[in-house]
């Protein structure tokens, strides 16, 4: 289903806090880490530029897309 919001995955094997710093090296609005975890937890930490928000895998997007606005 489509909310309006990019996702980016990155599969690469490399070691989890490796894939993190270097997504953090890229400066995105947010990121999400989803390991077995969250998963099993079903708790997620949305991390922005300038804050953590703690919400659940069920409204994560509803959490972002009042921070994002739609090009017109």
């Amino acid at each position: 289903m489509k909310k309006g919001v990019r996702v980016v995955v990155d599969r690469n094997s490399g070691s989890l806090s490796k894939r993190v710093l270097f997504a953090h090296r890229l400066r995105p609005f947010a990121k999400v880490v989803i390991g077995q975890k969250e998963a099993q937890d079903g708790q997620l930490v949305l991390q922005l530029r300038d804050r953590k928000v703690n919400c659940s895998i069920e409204n994560l997007v509803e959490q972002i897309q009042p921070m994002i606005s739609v090009p017109v």
